[in-house]
């Protein structure tokens, strides 16, 4: 029987059979009933959305929810509030619950009074309770919390929980005066201005886009800050594209500081955290290549489409522009990017969690197998990432009787990550973000090295593929 080498991977890309580990995401809590929303919801958490599951936690309730309003104006890129009027009898939250299996109803007006500060308008609410469920115990737990706003079509009277409940007289709206409203993809945990905190927050957003950026710890809703470690610069980089296209229209550019807290509360109600909120009325046209500082375009949400990304650089790199900045790696050591991020009519939500992966390589050998130095045999590693230029992975092998080797990437020595030209990679890690990992064993030429351009100079080394011959082993790869 001829000797086997087998190559598998332990990660998560589900249809690689490259398995991560990491840590797990929190489901919602749900009964056999199967809920769902309406689609005139503004936020909701039910069966097919676990972005909101923090009430499904022992500590968090349906009893503990609140709703916040935002409104800002953007101005030369500046971020400032904004004062808006709300008319009464006009707006409402009604706020539904299915509860054991019991629809349970709250209708809150969207008021000066109800949701802000006082008469003469507002532009940070307060958080308004929208888990005042009549008759339900105070720990009970919820299939379903969805939050809609309706407009009274006759402001001359109050709209009734009925009228809200049969949407008579009103309708379903996800403006006020004029202004769309965009909810917050999560709940925001130890928010200073309620007294449960567990808030549903939206934004309304005039003159201009804004992101708003904001770092969680591992369980993705307690705030923190970046603490990896590493000393690096972190700029926002904001594409524009013509509706309906992927052609780059302008950028604009923002130096941000995510691994300083730049916010800090006593330990009752919030730890030192990042948060930031970033306006872009204007920017740069692209050009012919990204780098042109002179030409700009008005930000006009009705005629552009927008990306927001995060990229990080060395400590001693300054980024310019954004042929510079669009080569930066878009991934955060031992971070990843939330699911709640999203962009969506003149506000973008950027989540970051702390996130540490493992990637293991695992090679299962027939019999015993001895590897050396002078074997000259190695792991290469070809990851593709959804945006940015692809990375390199390379590590020696050596092993002294062994039938099964495993290689834990993630935390070796981050020099064997590198770029395509060979250049090294000093913060480079798997994130859970990578579309795609091609692994292949190779066997280094006499005389070359891995990081000398290996895998764009087929003349430094030799390939092994599916069904070759290493150290008298038959050669197979598994999961790819």
């Amino acid at each position: 029987m001829a000797k086997t080498i087998r190559q598998r991977a332990a990660a998560a890309l589900a249809a690689a059979a490259l398995a991560f580990s990491g840590i797990p995401k929190t489901v919602l809590h749900v009964s056999a009933i199967d809920p769902t929303h309406s689609p005139d919801a503004l936020f909701w958490s039910d069966a097919e959305n676990d972005q909101l599951s923090a009430i499904s936690k022992d500590d968090w309730t349906v009893n503990q929810l609140y709703a916040k309003l935002n409104f800002a104006e953007i101005e030369n890129d500046t971020v400032q509030g904004e004062n808006v009027n709300v008319p009464d009898n006009t707006y409402y939250l009604l706020v539904h619950a299915l509860i054991s299996g019991e629809d349970k109803y709250q209708l809150i007006p969207v008021t000066n009074e109800e949701m802000g500060f006082g008469s003469e308008g507002f532009t940070d609410g307060h958080s308004a309770w929208v888990g005042d469920f009549e008759s339900q115990d105070f720990n009970a737990k919820a299939d379903l919390v969805e939050g809609i706003l309706l407009k009274n079509s006759d402001p001359s009277s109050p709209l009734t929980e009925a009228q809200a409940i049969s949407r008579s007289g009103c309708t379903a709206v996800q403006e006020i005066e004029g202004r769309k409203l965009n909810w917050d993809g999560g709940m925001n945990k130890r928010r200073v201005d309620s007294r449960y905190t567990n808030t549903f927050e939206s934004y309304s957003v005039t003159g201009g886009h804004l992101a708003e950026i904001r770092v969680f710890d591992s369980d993705g809703w307690t705030p923190s800050y970046i603490q990896n470690g590493k000393e690096m610069n972190y700029y926002t980089l904001v594409t524009l594209f013509d509706k309906g296209t992927t052609d780059v229209k302008g950028w604009a550019l923002r130096k941000i500081e995510p691994d300083k807290a730049n916010m800090s509360e006593n330990s009752w109600t919030a730890p030192d955290r990042y948060a930031e909120k970033l306006g872009f009325s204007t920017f740069y046209a692209y050009g012919t290549d990204g780098t042109q500082t002179t030409e700009t375009i008005a930000y006009d949400p009705a005629l552009y489409d927008v990306n927001v990304r995060i990229r990080r650089a060395a400590k001693d790199d300054v980024v310019t522009n954004y042929a510079e900045c669009f080569d930066k790696p878009d991934v955060i050591p031992e971070y990843c990017f939330m699911q709640s991020t999203f962009t969506r009519d003149g506000f973008t939500s950027v989540n970051i969690k702390k996130d540490v992966l493992t990637y293991t390589v695992n090679l299962e050998f027939s019999e015993p197998v001895t590897i050396t130095e002078a074997d000259r045999i190695a792991i290469a590693l070809k990851v593709a990432h959804q945006s940015g230029i692809d990375t390199y992975y390379f590590q020696d092998i050596i092993a002294e009787n062994a039938l099964n080797i495993s290689i834990p990437i993630q935390t070796v020595d981050e020099e064997h990550w590198m770029q395509g030209n060979g250049d090294e990679l000093e913060h480079e890690r798997f994130t859970g973000n990578e579309t795609d990992v091609a692994i292949k064993l190779v066997q280094i030429k006499e005389g070359k090295q891995l990081d000398d351009d290996a895998f764009k100079a087929a003349n430094n080394v030799n390939v092994y593929e599916d069904g070759a011959t290493v150290l008298g082993f038959d050669l197979t790869y598994l999961g790819q």
